[in-house]
């Protein structure tokens, strides 16, 4: 089954959910909770869930084509290109603390400055594994408003340009996305503060973990591809619907 690729709505109430949900919850007794906290949306990767307003993210991380990408939003009491530069600057810093792998004089092979259509953009190649001497791994930085975007990948040497130029496709495709402002029509993939305007090429992860709950509930939400056939009304929601009914299900996780 190919990877799912329209955004869908995923609903979990965790208000009226039972006791700390196991592998094995059935041999324990069930007991019903509730709450009267509301539910607030949170885009995660392709999909949306919904969950108590109590509940904050606590931990989140994301892998799209397989790199790294985090986004921040930078403090509106500072200068944005300032702190931009100090973002930048903090990470050729640590880049150059590195131990240089053997044979090669120094960490850091390349770096650019690459700012275009008005959003600043910054790229680093360097050695990050002692192991591998002929693996450069690239770090880009893109700023757009007050957003920046990290996205990290490593490859062979040889193919270094090329990674670097999918990379500037991607951080191009990034847009700020305030939580008031309704999500895009189109398919998109979200990252904590924005999304990505492109579509499901090949690995994708997602990964959010919250808590904050009243009855003390911790939820942990991760999606990723899968190309394995799953039976009739299983996927993502028959997961989801699992883990409401019996407790366990993979993929999801909610703890007491």
């Amino acid at each position: 089954m190919s990877p799912i690729l329209n955004l869908v709505r995923v609903i979990a109430l965790l208000g009226f959910l039972g006791p700390a949900f196991t592998s094995n919850a059935a041999e324990k007794p069930r007991t019903t909770m509730t709450t009267n906290d509301s539910v607030i949306s949170h885009h995660i990767g392709r999909f949306s869930i919904q969950v108590p307003q109590s509940m904050i993210v606590a931990n989140r991380s994301t892998r799209f084509r397989f790199r790294e990408l985090q986004d921040l939003i930078v403090d509106a009491h500072q200068n944005q290109s300032s702190a931009y530069e100090t973002i930048w600057t903090q990470r050729l810093s640590e880049i150059k603390d590195m131990r240089a792998p053997e044979g090669k004089q120094q960490v850091i092979k390349d770096t650019r400055v690459l700012d275009q259509n008005g959003n600043r953009t910054r790229a680093v190649a360097y050695y990050g594994n002692t192991d591998i001497p002929k693996m450069v791994y690239w770090d880009v930085l893109n700023g757009a408003n007050n957003h920046a975007l990290w996205i990290r990948w490593n490859g062979k040497e040889a193919a270094m340009e090329r990674m670097l130029q999918i990379n500037l496709d991607i951080a191009r495709a990034y847009h700020p996305h305030p939580p008031t402002t309704p999500p895009p029509k189109e398919n998109v993939f979200f990252l904590e503060h924005g999304y990505i305007a492109l579509p499901y090429l090949e690995q994708e992860e997602a990964y959010a973990r919250f808590e904050g709950h009243p009855l003390g509930l911790k939820l942990r939400i991760q999606t990723n591809e899968t190309h394995k056939d799953e039976p009739q009304n299983e996927g993502l929601l028959g997961r989801l619907t699992a883990v409401l009914a019996t407790g366990f299900a993979a993929g999801v996780d909610i703890e007491k």
